[in-house]
């Protein structure tokens, strides 16, 4: 899919689309719903199921994400978000902050818990990652493509 912002034919691809540091970090997009049903992840199935089926998508999980957003912007750049990315990133990152590895299984974490990087609460970061995949998908629905939908039901109808 392509970005909404008109692309500089100099400039490449990547540099045009928003930026976000994840590399090395595992790819729990992949987990489907049932996953994350068995770990008694509720915030994570409902996502996985939006991800995977286009079921609802989660509408909150109660964190302020404005001070994720500052962060963002002082990190990468204000509104760096909004020039798209692969949206099953943003999921990803969504189930690394709502859950956390023990024992070789996925677990939910205590979303107040604070993020090692940030220091601000993994909730407001999965708030976050909602903010922008709530966003990409009202502008989808309006044919304004920002980012790469990946989504499972998208790529394979």
């Amino acid at each position: 899919m392509l970005v909404v912002e008109k692309i500089n034919p100099n400039q490449c691809a990547e540099e045009s689309a928003g930026k976000k540091f994840d590399k090395g970090k595992p790819r729990l997009e992949l987990l489907p719903p049932s996953y994350w049903l068995e770990v008694d992840s509720k915030l994570s199935a409902d996502l996985a199921g939006w991800y995977f089926y286009k079921w609802e998508l989660p509408i909150s999980v109660s964190y302020d994400a404005v001070p994720i957003l500052e962060f963002g912007a002082n990190k990468y750049a204000a509104h760096n978000w909004i020039k798209g990315m692969r949206w099953g990133r943003l999921v990803g990152a969504f189930h690394r902050h709502c859950n956390k590895l023990e024992n070789g299984l996925w677990i939910p974490r205590d979303l107040s818990e604070a993020d090692l990087e940030s220091d601000l609460p993994h909730g407001a970061h999965a708030e976050c990652c909602l903010l922008f995949l709530r966003e990409y998908f009202y502008l989808w629905n309006r044919d304004q493509l920002v980012g790469e939908n990946d989504c499972v039901w998208q790529v394979n109808k």
